[in-house]
């Protein structure tokens, strides 16, 4: 199975030139996680990315610079020139490629990620579940 970040390789980046100093996958991977850390922004994704360890820029495919000896992530105009740049339908592709690999084999896309649990018959939720003190 592909990883996340592989299949980010596949969307097609629109940049040229200066531009290119920093891999889309790694800038679009920055934004996921930095999304997912409940970011949003370019300028959030920057200090999201940035206060990364240095091990986790490097896995993410960030440049090395020789001068600073460190990884760098890129500043948060290169986030938002990226996010306006890049196709949504390619990231919706990406993205519909990840689910439909990580299904289990057979589903027949009747897979779902999260299947709503039914409450025990004392109405209350199961315990671990994060709905505590929620009606059902």
């Amino acid at each position: 199975m592909q990883s996340p970040q592989a299949l980010l390789e596949e969307v097609p980046d629109p940049r040229r030139g200066r531009a290119l100093r920093y891999p889309l996958s790694a800038v679009l991977a920055s934004l996921v996680l930095a999304k997912v850390a409940g970011k949003q922004g370019g300028r959030h994704a920057e200090t999201f990315s940035k206060a990364l360890p240095q091990k986790e820029l490097e896995f993410l495919g960030y440049p090395f610079n020789r001068r600073t000896q460190r990884y760098e992530a890129p500043s948060d105009t290169t986030f938002q020139r990226v996010m306006a740049s890049v196709e949504p339908s390619a990231l919706e592709r990406a993205a519909q490629r990840r689910v439909a690999l990580s299904a289990p084999a057979g589903a027949g896309g009747r897979w779902q990620a999260n299947p709503r649990r039914e409450p025990p018959e004392s109405g209350r939720p199961p315990l671990g579940d994060g709905l505590a003190g929620r009606s059902p």
